[in-house]
C-alpha cells in the first residue's frame, strides 16, 4: 500500500484544475442525495440531534457568544458531522455501507479506522481555522465603525491576508483526500493555482444555494416582525436551521468528491490507495 503511495507521487504529473465541470458534479450530488436520502437521513440523526441540543444550549448560555465559543461549544456536532463526511466520501468512492464492511478483516478496519480518525481531526482543524477567520472578521468590523480612516498598511495586510485565505479554501477538501488516503501533497502540485480556489467557491455556492433559498422562505414565515425577533422565535429558527445545516454539509461534500473524482482521475489511483 506504501508503495503504490509512493509510486503514485513520483509518477502522476500536475493536473490542471480546469479539468472538472462545477455543473456536472453539482449534479450529480443532488442525484446522489436523492437516491441515497433513507441512508443518509439514518446516519444524520446524531448529528442533527447534537446540532439541534448544543445550537440551543449555546443560544440559553450566551446569546452573544463569539464565533470561537460557538465553534468550542459545538465540537461533538463538529465531530459527528465529520464522521457524516466521511460516510459519504466512502460510500461515493466505494460503496462503503454499515452493513457492507469486512468486520472480520481486522488489518482494514484499523486502517479505515485511522483514516477516520484523520479525516475528522483535518474537518475539526478547517472548522476551527474558520472560526477565526470569521472572529477576526467580525473584530475587524468593530474597530471599523469606531474609526472610519483605516491606515495603508493594515489595509494592504487585510488585501494580503484576503489573497492568502482564498488560495487556503482548497484546504477545505483534505479531509476528504485523508479520508480515502490520497497524497496531500499531489493534489497540492495538481491543484496549483488560484483557479482552483475559484472554482470550488463556485461549486459550494451552487450546492448550497436550494437549501439556502428554501431556508430563507422558511425563516420568513417563522419571524414575524424582523426587527424585533422574540427568543421564541430565534429557538424555532434554531431548530428547523439544523437538518439544512446537514443537507447542506451533505451536498457541499458529494459535489466536492464528484469534483476531484473528474479532477483527479476516474481510475484505479483513489481505489488503490483507500483499500
Amino acid at each position: 500500500m506504501m508503495e503504490n503511495r509512493n509510486n503514485i507521487e513520483n509518477n502522476v504529473p500536475p493536473i490542471p484544475p480546469y479539468v472538472f465541470s462545477i455543473i456536472d458534479a453539482v449534479r450529480r450530488a443532488f442525484q446522489f442525495i436523492i437516491v441515497e436520502r433513507q441512508y443518509l437521513a439514518r446516519l444524520s440523526v446524531p448529528v442533527i440531534i447534537l446540532q439541534l441540543g448544543l445550537s440551543i444550549a449555546l443560544f440559553m448560555y450566551d446569546k452573544d457568544a463569539s464565533n470561537f465559543t460557538h465553534f468550542l461549544i459545538l465540537m461533538p456536532a463538529t465531530v459527528f458531522m465529520g464522521w457524516f463526511n466521511f460516510s459519504i466520501i466512502r460510500l461515493i468512492i466505494f460503496g462503503e455501507r454499515r452493513n457492507n464492511l469486512p468486520i472480520k478483516d481486522v488489518r482494514f478496519m484499523q486502517y479505515r479506522a485511522n483514516l477516520m480518525k484523520a479525516s475528522i481531526l483535518m474537518f475539526i482543524l478547517f472548522k476551527a481555522g474558520s472560526a477565526v477567520v470569521a472572529e477576526l472578521a467580525f473584530k475587524f468590523s468593530q474597530f471599523n465603525r469606531l474609526d472610519d480612516t483605516i491606515p495603508p498598511l493594515i489595509l494592504l495586510a487585510i488585501f494580503g491576508g484576503g489573497v492568502i485565505l482564498f488560495w487556503a479554501l482548497r484546504l477545505f477538501v483534505v479531509p476528504l483526500l485523508v479520508a480515502v488516503d490520497y497524497p496531500i501533497k499531489l493534489f497540492l502540485r495538481q491543484a496549483r493555482g488560484f483557479i482552483f480556489s475559484l472554482k470550488l467557491f463556485a461549486l459550494m455556492f451552487l450546492s448550497a444555494l436550494p437549501s439556502f433559498f428554501l431556508l430563507n422562505i422558511i425563516a420568513m414565515m417563522i419571524i414575524k416582525t424582523p426587527s424585533n425577533i422574540s427568543d421564541t422565535e430565534i429557538m424555532l429558527l434554531t431548530a428547523v436551521q439544523a437538518p439544512f445545516i446537514v443537507i447542506i454539509s451533505a451536498t457541499i461534500c458529494a459535489a466536492s468528491v464528484f469534483a476531484l473524482k473528474e479532477m483527479l482521475g476516474e481510475n484505479k489511483i483513489i481505489r488503490d490507495l483507500g483499500r
